[in-house]
């Protein structure tokens, strides 16, 4: 297991809720996928390729923002795919802030 992290460290992150728009395999790295997650506006978010199987375009998503840029195949990230679906009742609206 990895060390704990302090609290302050873990409320700096920029964790929104979002609606998946598109979901397509990395062209260029196998075992990623890019999630376009519906926001305030559209973002690309990288994840395993595995979160194709447990998620669909409507699915509920927890994106984190902000991140230092990650390269991938030539391509720029600076979100990730936190965690999904979420079973949110009613819908959380796209863009709202849980950090």
């Amino acid at each position: 297991m990895k060390p704990q992290v302090e609290i302050t460290d873990f409320q700096r992150l920029d964790l929104r809720a979002g609606t998946v728009k598109d979901i397509r395999p990395h062209p260029s790295v196998p075992g990623l996928s890019i999630f376009t997650v519906q926001l305030d506006q559209p973002v690309e978010t990288l994840a395993p390729a595995s979160a194709m199987k447990r998620l669909s375009l409507g699915a509920q998503v927890v994106v984190a923002l902000g991140l230092h840029p990650l390269l991938a195949g030539g391509q720029r990230f600076t979100a990730s795919l936190v965690a999904g679906p979420l079973a949110a009742t009613p819908e959380i609206p796209g863009g709202s802030r849980l950090s």
